[in-house]
């Protein structure tokens, strides 16, 4: 069973995180402009959602082999940091980094 947790839309990427079974997520991006009805640019699975303390804050990661992806959902409003933060790591070094924003919840 499948069900659509988040779309999220940052400047250069459109992402659908959907929650499957046993607690776990997959991660599903597209270029901006391109529709969702289209084949992904990259499907990840077996993300894992923590929560970062008690106000509501968490994060998702995924994992491909030398890339790690991390889609940060702030609950708790802090003016320093926009609702949704996605990190991509290559063996650890970040090489991208954008804000974005909730699309549908």
């Amino acid at each position: 069973m499948v069900s659509p947790t988040y779309k999220i839309q940052t400047k250069k990427y459109h992402i659908r995180i959907d929650e499957l079974a046993n607690y776990k997520y997959r991660y599903a991006s597209w270029k901006v402009g391109e529709k969702e009805s289209s084949k992904p640019d990259i499907i990840l699975t077996d993300g894992e959602k923590v929560f970062e303390g008690s106000g509501g804050n968490h994060v998702f990661t995924f994992v491909n082999e030398h890339y790690t992806y991390k889609v940060y959902r702030t609950m708790v409003e802090n003016p320093s940091m926009s609702e949704i933060r996605l990190y991509i790591m290559k063996d650890g070094k970040e090489i991208l980094k954008e804000d974005g924003k909730l699309i549908l919840e």
